[in-house]
């Protein structure tokens, strides 16, 4: 509720206006402060000084009641001057006529005598302050959220996103009809904090906005919306029954849209005419939501996009996929904000900044300390809950101390000795062994079908037991679970954040345990939950094997024994009616069997009477037999293969171990490429931009990435390709997209080039503190990645439209250009070729993948034959060209194949029309026989399989100096480095060394995990 915290200024002898005051501003629901209220004034005995003093820090706004009385206390001018230095806001209320406030002359008073619109008056600033997160803060209310995000009323104390936080309004005030905004990026990066206390305050303090409370979707997000919007209509002054909204919501297609365009005409103030929907954590409507409530929500999100709404929401950046892909959003214009961890330089911000708002001093040297534990932005709930704990029992005059920070064991400690001094309180609350508390609490997370770890909330009346529920109840009491439960109905609680799933080595080790059954629990809730919907039931496959992991085995399922898990009331309804149902098919399958055995048997004379005859066809169906095995193990591997595509990005070892197994079972073209892209892809590290230039140092210790933003990013590599690690901030100055980046010889300077042709340099000798050497300056010529010239032969490589690479000769001047040869490079434009520093590779980025080829022979290659050059290149023209001269090519060449089939002279109009019209048709056959043609086999031989892993185009390459590793960059924004020796490995190589870094293949328990039913082989020699 976006209320403010309001100070009632008054003299003594104007006591009867000032209650009359309070009590209005309560019951339109601010919290205000009146000294002589008997509730929540001061008491009897207390030190009323004291007191004002902490109320007034407190206060988001004071009024003060002008009357003569008033301006001739002294103690109502203190109150004024606190409010000043504080910097509340404040209100003068002229309740004398003709009387002013000299020490508030600068502003304008709200007059009570004669104008009946007073409280408005009031009630609209009042509001504002109070949705721009307040102005002030209690003496004892600590500064820091601990694993909780800000909230709306922690605006005043949010520090270190104020360039991200400018940026994000302006994106959603620019944003036109139908636009809805993702604020992308991964888990503990602060995106809840951003949108839920930074962009509400933010805009909730700006004229013509209304902020509904932020939600998260949990399992039915259209009910939760039909909350958040009844809570909003409060404020405002109207009554609504979540569940009436909820029906609207469901039944009626354009019920949003009269829903707030309701809600903005309502209330007092400005009018306003926008309506701010925040969606927090939108990964829950793929982790919680079943299909059917996310395709509800989806829809009344998109048809709400036709009103005076704009909708934010904060999801996980490998979600964001999964968002694009919903058909009921399609009709709606998908943006992404992404958002980066939080800067280093930003890290002493939040430290120091939140703590001077609320009084209290931290020591220099335990913010240095902070900070160089902390590492980066990565790690920010982390630092966060240390700061909770630092400030835990601190008042306003207090000292966050480095003594005390030692004792909590630093950042990463903090989070993990807390949780076990909590446990063992829970071990002596509840009477339960630890590793009991800790099973229960593992099912606090949940695997999606890509193995990913996110959290999930238990209702707290299906945990197994009362002691159990006692144990639960101290991590809630102490802050490190949390439940949440709301006028809809439903309880359940979960970790505050998911960093204590992995954090803490005790939980993450009960986790890791099971996690073959918590990925099987997931699936059969989210199927329960389908099921519910009219979603099917299982077959007796599918039953077995989930059975099997969750019991131990189908028969002890069937005889009621208790699953490894606690599975919840809607999934075990679900496997009882799959259980029926399969039961009810082998009954079926009992009575048909009996019937055949009869008819088989009169049939068995006559069986081996044609046996003799048959025996040819048995060769045939052995045959059939083996094709059919084949294809069942190819499609085992496909299945085993996407898995490892789904969980590459956050579980590198499960994914090379689930290759090994694809490899073992059908070992074809598909499942080495995938074995071959995780053996040598290092690393991969977001950029947020699209990385559209990259560049080694010569030493090989500094990488460099520009982006569309640009921006240029520096990167050590000094560890290994295995260790990349970000220096210093971004390189700022440049005005557009950046084309490329270069190191001078002696690694000193830096210098990026523009898609406009500037460039600007930067000296490194100290990189974690590079500086502009001049200003933005015209750069010394054309910069294509598109074309490359190899450093060993006159050759020229050159980026294609058709998705691969013409190879040209470099030498003898441009009127003797000769087309040498041809490279396919799959699907899309071949934006980024690249030869190694010795010339032996050439690295081709076309569309989403990178192909390496070797280039040793390339000086040897002969010219190509007069069709195949018509057939491929234009050497002026290639893949980076922008579209004004690609469309100018096109058009010049229809019209010269036009010219070229024109025949025969020129007659009346009728012959003029009737020629026009056979040339259009000569001109289109032309197109259509050159568009058949096949292109030249690949004149340079390829080098292992392609790279796949970017998610978007790829956009830039670039080699090491030994030519060891190769960078690409893509439009997802990702930097990817690969390791070169691997991709030129022999397959057994790829294998071992695949083998070697996840330290063997599946073992046989996983293995039937996940492939039931396909007899146990090891993927890795011993």
């Amino acid at each position: 509720m976006t209320v403010a915290r309001v100070f009632v200024s008054h003299a003594s002898s104007d006591v009867e206006l000032a209650d009359r005051i309070y009590r209005t501003l309560a019951d339109l629901g601010h919290r205000a402060f009146l000294a002589r209220d008997i509730r929540t004034g001061i008491r009897p005995g207390e030190v009323w000084k004291e007191r004002l003093h902490q109320e007034l820090r407190a206060a988001d706004a004071v009024i003060c009641v002008v009357t003569e009385a008033y301006n001739t206390s002294p103690w109502c001018a203190y109150e004024i001057g606190i409010a000043h230095e504080v910097g509340s806001l404040l209100l003068p209320l002229r309740a004398q006529a003709g009387v002013a406030s000299p020490l508030l002359d600068d502003r304008q008073h709200v007059a009570v005598v004669d104008n009946g619109g007073w409280i408005g008056d009031l009630d609209g600033p009042l509001r504002r302050v109070g949705a721009a997160g307040g102005l002030g803060w209690a003496w004892d209310r600590s500064p820091f959220p601990g694993l909780r995000p800000f909230t709306r009323d922690m605006a005043r104390v949010f520090y270190g996103r104020a360039d991200e936080l400018r940026r994000l309004a302006h994106r959603l005030r620019a944003l036109s009809d139908r636009r809805l905004l993702l604020v992308v990026g991964g888990s503990g990066c602060g995106k809840s904090s951003l949108v839920t206390a930074g962009l509400t305050a933010r805009l909730g303090a700006e004229p013509g906005w209304e902020i509904a409370d932020p939600f998260l979707p949990g399992r039915d997000p259209t009910r939760k919306l039909a909350l958040a919007l009844a809570q909003t209509a409060i404020r405002v002054g109207l009554r609504w029954e979540p569940g009436e909204i909820h029906q609207r919501l469901v039944a009626d297609d354009r019920a949003l849209v009269g829903l707030a365009e309701e809600l903005l005409s309502a209330g007092y103030g400005q009018p306003r005419d926008r309506l701010l929907l925040v969606v927090d954590q939108g990964e829950e409507l793929f982790t919680r939501a079943d299909a059917a409530e996310r395709a509800r929500f989806a829809g009344v999100l998109s048809r709400g996009l036709d009103g005076p709404i704009r909708v934010v929401i904060a999801v996980r950046s490998e979600f964001q996929d999964q968002l694009f892909a919903l058909p009921e959003l399609h009709g709606a214009h998908l943006h992404t904000f992404p958002l980066r961890p939080l800067a280093r330089d930003m890290l002493s911000v939040v430290i120091t900044e939140p703590a001077r708002v609320a009084g209290l001093s931290v020591e220099p040297e335990l913010v240095s300390q902070m900070v160089a534990d902390t590492d980066g932005g990565e790690a920010l709930p982390l630092l966060a809950f240390t700061l909770h704990e630092l400030a835990r029992n601190q008042t306003r005059g207090g000292r966050l101390s480095a003594q005390r920070y030692e004792e909590l064991g630093g950042v990463r400690g903090a989070l993990a000795r807390r949780a076990d001094a909590v446990l063992d309180e829970a071990v002596a609350a509840a009477r339960l062994p630890r590793a009991e508390i800790l099973a229960g609490m593992a099912e606090l997370a949940t695997l999606d079908e890509g193995g990913r770890r996110t959290r999930r909330r238990i209702e707290v009346a299906e945990l197994p037991s009362e002691a159990m529920r006692t144990a639960f109840g101290v991590f809630v009491e102490q802050r490190l679970l949390s439940t949440a439960s709301d006028s809809l109905g439903g309880a359940g609680v979960g970790v505050v954040h998911e960093a204590l799933l992995s954090v803490w080595p005790p939980l993450d080790a009960a986790i890791r345990e099971r996690e073959a059954a918590l990925l099987s629990e997931g699936q059969v809730e989210r199927a329960a939950a389908a099921w519910a919907h009219g979603g099917p039931l299982w077959d007796v496959d599918r039953l077995t094997a989930a059975t099997t992991i969750l019991w131990g085995s189908y028969d002890r399922f069937r005889a009621g024994g208790r699953a490894v898990v606690n599975l919840n009331n809607a999934g075990q309804r679900f496997l009882a009616e799959c259980h029926c149902r399969v039961e009810a098919a082998r009954h079926r399958e009992r009575r048909r069997r009996r019937r055949t055995i009869a008819v088989l048997a009169a049939l068995l004379a006559v069986t081996l009477a044609g046996a003799a005859t048959a025996g040819w066809q048995g060769v045939s169906a052995r045959q059939a037999q083996h094709s059919a095995e084949r294809a069942q193990r190819a499609v085992i591997a496909q299945a085993l293969l996407t898995r490892a595509d789904d969980v590459s990005a956050t579980d590198r070892i499960r994914a090379l171990r689930l290759s090994l197994a694809a490899w073992a079972v059908h070992p074809d073209a598909a499942s080495q490429e995938r074995l071959q892209t995780l053996a040598s892809s290092r690393t991969a590290l977001a950029n947020g931009s699209p990385v559209t230039a990259v560049a080694f140092s010569r030493d090989g210790k500094l990488l460099a990435t520009g982006g569309a933003d640009a921006s240029v990013l520096l990167w050590s590599v000094a560890a290994g390709p295995d260790q990349p690690r970000r220096v210093g901030l971004p390189l700022t100055g440049l005005r557009s997209q950046v084309t490329a980046v270069t190191f001078s010889a002696d690694g000193r300077q830096l210098v990026a080039t523009g898609f406009d042709r500037t460039r600007m340099a930067w000296d490194i000798g100290d990189s974690a503190r590079p500086r502009p050497v001049d200003p933005v300056a015209p750069a010394l010529g054309p910069v294509d990645t598109c074309v490359d010239r190899s450093p060993a032969a006159p050759v020229e490589a050159v980026g294609e439209e058709l998705g691969g690479v013409s190879l040209w000769s470099a030498g003898g001047g441009a009127g003797n250009r000769r087309l040498l040869g041809w490279l396919p490079a799959g699907p899309g434009e071949a934006r980024a070729v690249r030869f190694s520093p010795d010339g032996s590779i050439l690295a081709v980025g076309s569309g989403r993948g990178v192909r390496l080829w070797d280039a040793r022979t390339a000086a040897r290659l002969p010219p190509a034959t007069a069709d195949a050059a018509d057939l491929i290149g234009r050497p002026a023209l290639d893949a980076c060209a922008s579209e004004t001269e690609k469309d100018e090519v096109r058009r010049d060449r229809e019209g010269r194949e036009s010219r070229e089939g024109r025949s025969g002279p020129a007659g009346d109009g009728a012959d003029t029309s009737a020629r026009d019209a056979r040339d259009a048709r000569d001109a289109q056959d032309s197109r259509n026989a050159r568009d058949s043609l096949d292109p030249p086999a690949p004149s340079l031989r390829p080098i292992g399989q392609p790279l796949t892993g970017h998610t978007h185009a790829v956009f830039s390459l670039a080699f090491s100096q030994d030519g060891s590793v190769l960078a690409s960059g893509g439009n997802d924004g990702m930097l990817r480095l690969w390791r070169v020796s691997t991709v030129n490995a022999s397959r057994r190589q790829v294998v071992a060394a695949a083998c070697a870094e996840a330290g063997g293949g599946l073992d046989a328990s996983s293995w039937q995990f996940y492939l039931p039913g396909v007899p146990y082989r090891p993927t890795c020699e011993r």
